[in-house]
């Protein structure tokens, strides 16, 4: 018997690499595992690879309508969820009461370094560039 038996695992990110293998680890464990992806041809072939134990869900974790898809599958197949393997997306390090669904705001721009500036011409076309000034 596996340790797992039963139970309903999530792996995100589910269709390459150490999501994949988790995947497959939780399956050969005995849980029916839910896995996303964004790409559907790679989250076929994952499914396919581990299994009747497995079911694929297109979603990007960054999209909150899609993880209420994920969750709504999750609870339409009726034993709750026991494993989340969050192995999607980007994020920072917080604690856990601390977290939220909203999103992150963008990361700011780049500094662009002050290496030259340009002055329109009369025909308002850059026609010099000088070093910047200060």
């Amino acid at each position: 018997m596996g340790q797992l038996n039963g139970k309903t695992a999530l792996v995100t990110g589910g269709t390459t690499g150490i999501g994949l293998a988790a995947a497959r680890r939780f399956a050969a464990e005995g849980a029916h595992v839910f896995i996303t992806g964004r790409r559907q041809q790679q989250l076929d072939e994952a499914v396919a690879a581990i299994g009747a134990a497995a079911t694929g869900i297109r979603s990007d974790v960054s999209n909150l309508d899609d993880l209420d898809r994920v969750i709504d599958a999750i609870t339409a197949h009726g034993t709750g969820l026991d494993v989340l393997f969050a192995n999607a997306g980007g994020g920072e390090f917080a604690p856990l009461g601390n977290m939220t669904l909203r999103p992150a705001p963008p990361p700011p721009p780049p500094p662009r370094p002050p290496t030259a500036r340009c002055w329109p011409g009369p025909s308002g076309s850059p026609r010099a560039v000088t070093p910047s000034i200060p």
